[in-house]
């Protein structure tokens, strides 16, 4: 075991340095783009104001830059490489206590950074991006291990700053409450309590999170620096919703019909078909608890295809946790893994 261990610590360092080479080789040259839209955000002036509420990673290079007398960018960059080195670990350590082998842990972990660097955009790749993943992989972990709520409720006042999408822990937690595990629970005409605790907290998460967030973006806001030509309808407002599908289908269509040299739409199209696929599939190999999390899986990939951007691949970093943690769930109750 120990050895094991050692193997797997060892290939998840090497693991982690090779993904902060190519990191840094595909985003150098818009280092200080990305830099300066963290900055923009702990002075009110974000690319965009729906980008005003992410405040842990910017305000984290802020503090940090301050601490140890270095340049905002500097610090930047330093976060960045010790982010990329802490998903992986975590991933590791995750995936070790679920799966209670390190090989299996160790291959999901490839299988995480490998969708990481896959999803990576040709120029965006912001700070919360990273604790979106990492924060997915503690909310994916919490569910599959069965933390109670306590957990979900701690995990979502540091998620609630990074990015809006922490209001998924509250819609995981009403899933949770609505959705029976067993034949047993479906013959009850009365949630028990624990059932009534998750929907309660459930529910004022969600509404907590939309009044933090909206909070946020119209006190901080000052004004928007991002490339109006860019901008779509509604993009530099601080309303929590912006309606992107039939411009996401426009666009991707645009993309296959005068693609350029990057064939910039084979990323999102791939994605688009694989992921629906992937979760159909896992679904006859699911339980209650791990069909909950499929669902909520797609629940998540819906929001991204209605209100991201999804020409920018980076949006889909926020369900690489569940396609890795769906995976090793799935197998570890497959037959051949039993037999």
């Amino acid at each position: 075991m120990k050895r094991h261990y050692l193997f797997s610590v060892t290939a998840a360092t090497i693991l982690s340095l090779i993904t902060c080479r190519l990191i840094m080789l595909l985003h150098h040259p818009h280092l200080k783009v990305l830099s300066e839209a963290a900055y923009g955000i702990t002075c009110g002036r974000p690319h965009w104001q729906v980008y005003q509420n992410r405040l842990l990673g910017p305000y984290s290079v802020k503090y940090l830059s301050e601490w140890f007398s270095q340049p905002f960018l500097y610090t930047f960059i330093a976060l960045t490489i010790c982010l990329i080195f802490m998903m992986i670990y975590l991933a590791l350590f995750l995936l070790f206590k679920l799966t209670n082998s390190w090989e299996d842990a160790l291959k999901y972990t490839l299988l995480m950074t490998a969708l990481f660097i896959i999803v990576q955009d040709r120029v965006y790749l912001y700070l919360w991006d990273f604790f979106e993943l990492i924060t997915g992989l503690l909310l994916c972990y919490g569910i599959l291990s069965r933390k109670n709520v306590f957990y979900f409720i701690l995990l979502f006042c540091l998620a609630i700053f990074n990015k809006e999408s922490a209001l998924f822990i509250g819609v995981w937690l009403i899933i949770d409450a609505l959705l029976t595990d067993s034949q047993s629970e479906k013959h009850r005409y009365f949630l028990r309590w624990d059932k009534w605790l998750r929907l309660v907290t459930g529910g004022l998460m969600i509404a907590a999170g939309i009044v933090i967030v909206e909070m946020i973006r119209n006190t901080l806001f000052i004004r928007a620096t991002g490339f109006i030509q860019q901008a779509g309808p509604g993009d530099g407002t601080g309303s929590m919703v912006h309606f992107k599908f039939f411009r996401n289908i426009y666009f991707l269509a645009k993309e296959m019909m005068q693609p350029d040299i990057s064939l910039n739409f084979i990323i999102p199209l791939i994605l688009l078909t694989i992921i629906p696929l992937f979760l159909i599939y896992h679904i006859k190999y699911s339980d209650g608890l791990i069909l909950k999390l499929i669902i909520l899986c797609a629940l998540h990939f819906l929001v991204i295809l209605c209100f991201g951007a999804i020409m920018e691949t980076r949006v889909f970093i926020a369900l690489i946790p569940y396609i890795v943690m769906i995976k090793a769930a799935c197998e570890m109750r497959s037959p051949r893994s039993r037999g």
